[in-house]
């Protein structure tokens, strides 16, 4: 399509295209008082009873697991969900995952064994502006383990270019997009990579990485998808469902 025609697309608002309604969620962080998102159990059961009246059904909380949080052990979230859990009355279902920083703590970590979606998909970020030293091996690693890689929110990482998207998927890692960089909500260069890499097919899995109700309801009416973006976010959203049911179905 030429510029013209990208620019007097119709483009159609998350509302609109009702993404959200029936949606499972692989990237949220709605764990209360663990890390940046959530703050306590008032504030969680508020989030997940906005997104409830949005449509959404399932979501993997996914606490960050980072050097700079040092409490956010395996056991200690485990036993923080367990609590929350039993705490919220929510026709919305939860689990259990976790996004993993690749920093100087994660090797510990890989040791003692990851929390995943299923058992064997297990959700991975960097830093936004340079990578880990030998980021290529450090996923070797997670792969001899017996897991794949999804790496959260690509389209975020400024140090990377297209061959580095191509290496990465040859090595055998998914791809999950953050919805909120569709909509312009961490700047013109997620923006951008997030459009380029939906487009070229790179993406398995959608997430919101919703931390707080305030940024997600401003995005939500903004007119900023094609309908072949949308027909795209509606496959990722099935593979978001497999995700859900692996262990039923594998």
């Amino acid at each position: 399509m030429n510029i013209f025609g990208r620019l007097f697309t119709r483009k159609y608002s998350i509302s609109d295209a009702r993404i959200l309604e029936g949606m499972t969620d692989v990237h949220a962080h709605l764990l209360p008082g663990v890390d940046d998102g959530v703050s306590d159990i008032v504030s969680a059961k508020k989030a997940i009873a906005y997104l409830e009246q949005l449509g959404v059904l399932r979501i993997f909380l996914t606490p960050h697991i980072m050097s700079d949080l040092r409490n956010n052990t395996s056991e200690f979230l485990s036993a923080c969900f367990k609590d929350f859990s039993d705490r919220l009355f929510s026709s919305i279902s939860v689990r259990l995952g976790a996004e993993y920083m690749l920093d100087a703590s994660f090797r510990n970590h890989l040791e003692r064994g990851l929390l995943t979606y299923d058992g064997q998909h297990v959700l991975l970020e960097t830093s936004y502006i340079a990578p880990p030293l030998g980021l290529n091996e450090l996923l070797k690693e997670v792969m001899k383990k017996g897991y794949i890689p999804i790496i959260a929110h690509p389209e975020r990482y400024v140090y990377m270019n297209f061959s580095d998207y191509d290496k990465l998927k040859e090595m055998g890692c998914l791809f999950q997009l953050n919805l909120m960089s569709l909509g312009g909500c961490y700047g013109e260069h997620a923006l951008y990579f997030s459009a380029l890499l939906l487009e070229k097919g790179l993406y398995t899995y959608l997430g919101s990485d919703f931390h707080c109700i305030s940024p997600y309801k401003k995005m939500l009416n903004r007119k900023i998808l094609t309908n072949k973006q949308i027909e795209i976010l509606n496959d990722l959203l099935c593979h978001n469902e497999i995700l859900w049911n692996y262990d039923t179905i594998r």
